[in-house]
């Protein structure tokens, strides 16, 4: 087993097409098919199952992808890595980030890191904690930061908390409960909830509190990833949302959005996700020791808003 063959199989599994992954290489249908052959017939097993044009993974193949996107990842690593030890490529740094941790954590952490070493090429990429963690498996980035979503992280990846994300119960500027000083969780139990999607370990939290208080948590009748759509739906509807205070500042400040006063607090668990076993380069280290830093101190300032 190759390490072509490996990237083959997964350009192939990629593109779900023999022709697309030969023109991805810029080699022959006929040699992309015959190395995935004879690949699995050194594995002894189909990796493919062909139906006409469209080709679909059998469960080896499935197999096989997450060990060879590992594989392929650590070698792309390693070869970035060598450059950097010989000094012939500048220190390179992918990260992914979330909205919220773009915004603040990041942003700093990437200012920081290259007043020290300007050297250092960076590539920011924008999404959630759900759509980029196949990249980050895959090693298209090298460290995500972002929120911790889901109840139990991939398996794959180390997971470490940095802080915690301060939030806040928001609405339409004129919503019924603004100019009430306290609001009980019951109060806001009598309006429409918006939910993140794909936010699972976050829901619980809040659910968590309505629970504790003895009540039926809300079931928001909307979910979104979008920030945009969600200011935009509440500035317009009388729909409740708990949204991290860096994000929504701008529409509080200018007037779209207003507080809601609750007697419970809520925060999110901001996260630094890497791969299991995957040795990080000296720019990945410098970018990890300076993202500490600068959690611990928006960490403390989290602490004195929620006072």
């Amino acid at each position: 087993m190759e390490l072509h063959q490996l990237r083959y199989f997964l350009t192939t599994l990629d593109e779900g097409s023999f022709s697309r992954a030969a023109v991805k290489h810029r080699l022959t249908q006929q040699a992309i098919s015959k190395s995935i052959s004879r690949l699995e017939q050194e594995l002894g097993t189909k990796l493919f199952l062909r139906d006409g044009r469209q080709i679909k993974p059998t469960a080896a193949g499935q197999m096989l992808a997450e060990h060879a996107q590992m594989i392929d990842a650590e070698s792309h690593r390693f070869q970035r890595h060598l450059g950097e030890l010989l000094g012939t490529t500048p220190g390179e740094l992918q990260i992914g980030a979330g909205p919220t941790a773009a915004r603040r954590l990041v942003a700093e952490a990437v200012q920081r890191l290259l007043d020290d070493r300007p050297e250092i090429r960076i590539a920011v990429s924008a999404g959630t904690t759900r759509s980029m963690t196949p990249q980050l498996k895959r090693g298209e980035i090298d460290v995500l930061v972002s929120v911790l979503a889901e109840r139990n992280p991939d398996p794959q990846l180390r997971c470490e908390v940095l802080y915690r994300e301060p939030t806040m119960l928001v609405g339409r500027a004129e919503h019924p409960l603004v100019s009430r000083s306290r609001v009980s969780l019951t109060d806001t139990l009598r309006f429409p909830w918006l939910g993140g999607a794909g936010m699972d370990h976050w829901g619980d939290l809040v659910r968590s509190s309505f629970v504790a208080a003895g009540l039926k948590p809300p079931v928001p009748s909307v979910k979104t990833d979008s920030l945009p759509f969600a200011c935009g739906l509440l500035a317009g509807t009388d729909y409740l949302s708990v949204l991290p205070v860096d994000l929504v500042q701008p529409d509080l400040d200018a007037g779209r959005l207003a507080k809601i006063n609750t007697a419970v607090t809520w925060s999110r668990p901001m996260a630094l996700f890497y791969r299991h076993n995957s040795m990080q380069s000296p720019a990945v280290s410098a970018f990890v020791r300076t993202l500490r830093v600068v959690a611990k101190r928006l960490a403390r300032g989290s602490k004195g808003l929620s006072a």
